[in-house]
């Protein structure tokens, strides 16, 4: 099966407050994650009505907005993890022009497939998620991509430079943002829901 991803836009998404600028020190056990591979997990959500202008006018605009209220609350994800020579460990610096990138694209790869019980290559995964920007100098925390499957779904792709602790957890921001109501909830609707008490 050979499936092709075709790149509609690539922004970045800023937290909704604009905090002072901080720095977090990593422990000991932080720094054994950062080097592992990032993490990275794909969501699917199935959706018959999924057409590009739906995609396009709602689920984009919903999910920037969910993402960018959800990152005033886990500030670090939207900093870059940064590295410099007097500094014998890297730290997480967060600044008022930090955001993080989000991808939109669109699939023509089977929907049914990658979400059904049958074996596939993982190989059709790895354009789902997409790529952490590195430099000399720093790394960002965390990237999301959101993948149309016309017509069947959409997918959120995410790439996390670390898992621990679990307040930085990329899935914890999408399990937020999903209680915000992605697919067209007004924002008092949105915001009543997000301060019900969970749990």
């Amino acid at each position: 099966m050979v499936s092709a991803l075709n790149v509609i836009d690539v922004s970045r998404v800023t937290p909704s407050d604009s905090p002072e600028p901080f720095t977090l020190s990593l422990t000991f056990f932080d720094l054994l994650w950062y080097k592992l591979h990032p993490v990275q997990r794909v969501i699917f959500y199935r959706l018959a009505d999924a057409t590009r202008p739906f995609f396009d006018s709602v689920i984009v605009p919903n999910l920037k907005s969910s993402l960018s209220s959800s990152l005033s609350h886990y500030l670090p994800l939207a900093g870059k993890l940064v590295w410099d020579s007097l500094d014998k460990k890297p730290s997480l610096k967060y600044s008022q022009n930090d955001a993080v990138s989000f991808t939109v694209a669109e699939s023509n790869a089977e929907f049914s497939l990658l979400t059904g019980n049958k074996p596939f290559p993982t190989t059709e995964l790895y354009p789902l998620v997409p790529e952490l920007q590195v430099s000399d100098e720093s790394a960002s925390a965390v990237s999301f991509q959101v993948t149309l499957f016309p017509n069947q779904g959409f997918c959120i792709g995410t790439s996390l430079r670390k898992k621990k602790p679990k307040e930085l957890d990329a899935e914890s921001i999408w399990c937020n943002s999903n209680d915000s109501g992605l697919l067209g909830r007004n924002e008092k609707e949105r915001e009543a829901k997000a301060n019900e008490p969970h749990g």
